[in-house]
């Protein structure tokens, strides 16, 4: 078994060399297609988020707060997220308290829109 021939020899190289190569190959590989991927993944979920967006871009502009509670609700049911919200500048959470319907009442000087009861 020591006194293996030259021929075997060179056989045996040359096959864990290949081994090699094809390994090195497929790890390439599936590194190129997971950057594929989270690139793909990137792009859909900006694309939705723009969709999201405009959806409520639309809505507020018909001035229905109510309308808009319930969208920002099925956002976060129709999509698997594990958080989705609308945060206004403060930080805090828009549509689950009244402060956008007394700050639009205030500024307009008139009672627009009745306040909603506490439900949260």
């Amino acid at each position: 078994m020591i006194n293996k021939s030259i021929g075997a020899r060179i056989l045996i190289v040359v096959g864990i060399a290949a081994s090699l190569t094809l390994v090195g190959l497929v790890v390439l590989y599936t590194q190129s297609q997971l950057a594929t991927i989270i690139q793909d993944y990137k792009a859909v979920t900006g694309r939705m988020v723009s969709s999201v967006a405009a959806g409520f871009g639309a809505i507020m502009e018909t001035g229905s707060a109510a309308i808009a509670e319930q969208y920002a609700e099925d956002i976060k049911d129709a999509i698997e997220l594990e958080d989705f919200s609308f945060i206004r500048p403060n930080g805090l959470e828009a549509f689950r308290d009244n402060t956008t319907i007394i700050q639009v009442n205030w500024h307009r000087g008139e009672e627009l829109f009745q306040q909603r009861g506490k439900r949260y």
